[in-house]
């Protein structure tokens, strides 16, 4: 899987344009939530069976596996990182609406009690 994604970003990073220290501030600060998010997931993946919590991501399942979350989360810094140095013209769109969006939802986690298990 890996190599598919390398693959992937290889033709994107060819192309980019670079990024301003406030693009690269927006892109540091969306790989954090991520990374809050994944430890979020990964403590759903292993209360699921035990309790009524389930993950809401399609891509996912609503209990995923171990593996399963470290491939996605894995794929989804890569592919963030690969579309923001592609984008040029919209950019801060992109970084201000993903920054949003991951931002909610682990705010919506941590406000129902869900915890970060790495």
């Amino acid at each position: 899987m890996m190599k598919y994604i390398l693959i992937l970003l290889l033709p994107l990073s060819a192309n980019a344009a670079d990024l301003s220290s406030l693009q690269i501030k927006k892109e540091i600060a969306w790989q954090a939530i991520n990374l809050v998010d994944y430890g979020q997931t990964q403590s759903i993946s292993k209360e699921c069976n035990l309790s009524d919590r389930f993950e809401y991501n399609p891509v996912l399942g609503p209990c995923p596996s171990h593996a399963a979350v470290n491939k996605y989360f894995l794929a989804s810094a890569l592919l963030h990182y690969g579309i923001t140095r592609y984008l040029d013209d919209n950019r801060d769109i992109w970084q201000n609406a993903t920054i949003i969006v991951s931002g909610s939802i682990v705010y919506h986690n941590f406000s129902i009690g869900v915890k970060v298990d790495f």
